[in-house]
């Protein structure tokens, strides 16, 4: 029964990342991350599993707020950092 519950999670998966806008939105939705109609942080997930991309998100957003300050784009840095934050605590919120 677990092992078909999270097939149907993969599945789902997949399913909601063929619905990213077709617009260049570099925060949520970036071009260059949408070259197929699977996200490449899904794929992540599916090929490294959730702890490894759990890390991944955490250390991104880490990175963003690092650098924030010395790239000319510090509000679009912390949103980036922002979005992985939420990412790191959508795939731990089991946890608690």
């Amino acid at each position: 029964m677990q092992q078909e519950i999270l097939e149907i999670e993969k599945i789902q998966n997949y399913v909601n990342a063929s619905t990213v806008p077709d617009k260049n939105e570099m925060v949520n939705h970036p071009s260059h991350y949408n070259t197929s109609k699977y996200e490449c942080i899904e794929v992540m997930l599916d090929v490294f599993g959730k702890k490894k991309v759990s890390d991944f998100c955490e250390l991104n957003a880490f990175k963003y707020l690092w650098r924030s300050d010395n790239k000319g784009k510090d509000i679009q840095d912390k949103e980036k950092a922002r979005w992985y934050l939420a990412k790191y605590i959508e795939l731990n919120k089991d946890k608690q």
